[in-house]
């Protein structure tokens, strides 16, 4: 098991659940919380942890640190499409954000 991977699953156990629900992803029941989560150490650097998608327990974490709604999309992606790439995700993300921003251009127009 990868160094990475212990960070994050010590982030999972450790940090208390600060709020929860249950949102449908696909046909199936999803925890959607909100924690703080520690950076990880990866390729020998400390990066943030923006949030989590877990699919063996169907648990998305949204760190309130940073854009709940940006990193709600990504991570809603995620598990919607687990073989999709990072590089992906983070374009089809963007992508949300940016058509989001237009339209609220538009209807303020």
């Amino acid at each position: 098991m990868s160094s990475a991977r212990t960070a994050i699953e010590k982030n999972i156990i450790e940090k208390p659940v600060l709020k929860s629900t249950k949102i449908r992803i696909r046909g199936k029941w999803w925890r959607l919380e909100i924690k703080q989560l520690a950076p990880v150490k990866r390729e020998g650097s400390w990066v943030p942890l923006y949030g989590l998608c877990n699919y063996e327990t169907r648990v998305v974490t949204l760190n309130p640190q940073f854009d709940m709604g940006a990193t709600l999309l990504h991570e809603i992606t995620h598990a919607c499409q687990p073989d999709l790439d990072e590089v992906t995700v983070e374009e089809i993300e963007d992508a949300h954000i940016n058509a989001k921003k237009a339209l609220e251009k538009l209807i303020a127009k």
